[in-house]
């Protein structure tokens, strides 16, 4: 099928990067290796980023086209946001019906083609009414903006042993040794968010040369990690 071979593709391009780094040997956790445990998680959301990007690119129009409807005559208004709903929760509707009934195998390999499906229809129909966006959880607000570094820190701070297990930090005592372990990946979390926005001022600001010469020096910064990862391995 398309996606397998896609999968395929990935896979291959995925162990010439980082099978210099990563094993295929089976340990804890990882009975296949590490190697196809870390491409198996990570390509779960690959496009993630991507959807992000494109989502938040298109913020500030889709905001400004709701206020603009809601400027309109009350029928207008509702049948004009009617569309977008039935079209939206339609989508989400057969891709409940067919993608999410998959197997388990075949449901992985479309999950980053079609994950923003149900979370743009929830968005919509969410954001639907002005007096239902005046309400709102203050708790899902402040971790809504840390799901870039909860997802890149979950495996480094919460989870252990190739996520396998719940980072030990109180042995014998599960319940404290969650909630240290979770406090410990929120307070980090938050804290990665406030560097990420700090150096993606630095390596990739507003001005365009500047930008570009950050581009250059991350891109070649990974060249040459590239090539010292390629003469270690050479080594061994």
């Amino acid at each position: 099928t398309p996606n397998a071979r896609r999968e395929c593709f990935d896979g291959q391009l995925f162990n010439l990067f980082w099978g210099i780094f990563l094993s295929t040997d089976p340990v804890k956790g990882a009975r296949t290796g590490t190697l196809w445990e870390w491409y198996f998680r990570t390509s779960l959301d690959k496009y993630s980023t991507i959807w992000g990007m494109l989502f938040a690119l298109n913020f500030p129009a889709a905001t400004h086209m709701l206020l603009k409807t809601e400027e309109l005559a009350p029928a207008k208004q509702w049948t004009i946001k009617g569309v977008a709903c039935v079209v939206w929760v339609g989508a989400a509707i057969w891709w409940y019906r067919g993608p999410f009934q998959e197997s388990k195998g075949a449901y992985n390999l479309g999950n980053a083609f079609f994950a923003p499906i149900p979370m743009i229809a929830y968005i919509l129909v969410r954001n639907i009414s002005a007096e239902g966006r005046r309400w709102y959880s203050n708790l899902p607000h402040f971790l809504g903006k840390l799901t870039l570094e909860s997802y890149l820190m979950q495996y480094h701070v919460w989870l252990s042993n190739n996520a396998s297990q719940l980072l030990t930090i109180v042995p014998g005592y599960p319940l404290i040794n969650m909630i240290l372990a979770t406090c410990l990946f929120v307070c980090t979390s938050h804290r990665l968010n406030y560097l990420t926005l700090s150096l993606r001022g630095q390596l990739l600001p507003d001005n365009s040369q500047k930008c570009l010469t950050g581009a250059a020096g991350f891109l070649g910064t990974l060249l040459f990690y590239r090539i010292i990862g390629g003469a270690l391995q050479a080594t061994n």
